[in-house]
């Protein structure tokens, strides 16, 4: 897989990748701290706000990045963070986590209970004209999502059930149906956290608490491949590079102890493999 580590900075939560024309973008979520790194290999500090994070990164046909904070969408313009008035969060114990855009340009996010145990959390899709669609209630933590070539599948994450599911999607509508379980982890205290999904449509799974990401078949539930992690809790990945051929790997180091240290010395930078596999450009919102 020619493992290696891609970043310095040491992330308590790192979340977030998205690599977009030649940058890598991503998320330290408990600081709040939104980075890239450039093909000049230099780490750059964006946006840091403890209080409202950064949470999700995706490109806009407009040229600007867009946002989830905890509380909302929003741009990322010239440097600063501009929220979408047109839909902000109440609740301060409900924020904001994994977001991604679709092939037809909805930026969907989920929201999640702050104390990870009450399934207060939904799953939404910001339209591009600026509409904001609740596709799923009854979520506790929001986390991977993906689709599939023909936008008629959702796959997703709700990390508490230890699944990815799968539902037949609408795409006009954005509504779902027909829940099922495609994949399940057994391990005690591994949960499944972020994902995306390559050309032949497989998904990536990062497995928190599992040191691994997994390359599921969706359609037979069947584990094709394993990616082997130096770090116990492993966040989300993202495929990216000049031909899309490296795979980029966030992890985090909250709440790790002097044995988990010395263990997985470089717990929170980021990863990056050649996993043999191609995967896709990032969808742009708009």
């Amino acid at each position: 897989m020619n493992l290696e580590t891609y970043t310095e900075h040491i992330a308590k939560l790192g979340e977030g990748p998205l690599y977009h024309e030649g940058n890598f973008y991503w998320v330290d979520l408990i600081s709040g701290t939104f980075m890239s790194k450039g093909p000049d290999g230099l780490e750059k500090t964006l946006y840091e706000n403890a209080e409202n994070p950064v949470t999700s990164i995706v490109p806009g046909k407009d040229g600007f990045l867009r946002l989830t904070l905890a509380n909302g969408f929003a741009r990322y313009v010239d440097g600063e963070v501009v929220p979408e008035q047109s839909f902000q969060l109440s609740d301060p114990l409900i924020r904001f986590n994994d977001g991604k855009c679709d092939s037809l340009g909805n930026y969907w996010a989920g929201t999640m209970d702050n104390s990870e145990i009450t399934p207060k959390g939904a799953l939404y899709s910001l339209r591009p004209d600026k509409t904001v669609v609740q596709v799923l209630a009854g979520v506790t933590v929001s986390n991977g999502m993906c689709w599939s070539a023909d936008q008629e599948t959702l796959y997703y994450i709700d990390s508490p059930t230890k699944r990815v599911r799968a539902y037949d999607l609408d795409p006009i509508s954005l509504t779902v149906s027909n829940r099922r379980s495609i994949f399940k982890i057994e391990e005690k205290d591994v949960f499944p956290d972020g994902m995306c999904i390559d050309l032949e449509g497989n998904l990536w799974v990062a497995l928190w608490g599992g040191s691994a990401v997994l390359c599921i078949d969706p359609e037979t539930g069947a584990q094709l491949d394993k990616i082997d992690i130096p770090c116990l809790k492993v966040t989300s990945c993202c495929f990216g590079g000049p031909s899309f051929d490296q795979l980029f790997i966030t992890t985090a180091s909250k709440d790790m102890t002097d044995k988990d240290w010395e263990r997985y010395p470089d717990s929170g930078k980021v990863f990056k493999a050649t996993p043999g596999v191609i995967g896709l450009p990032a969808d742009t919102y708009g």
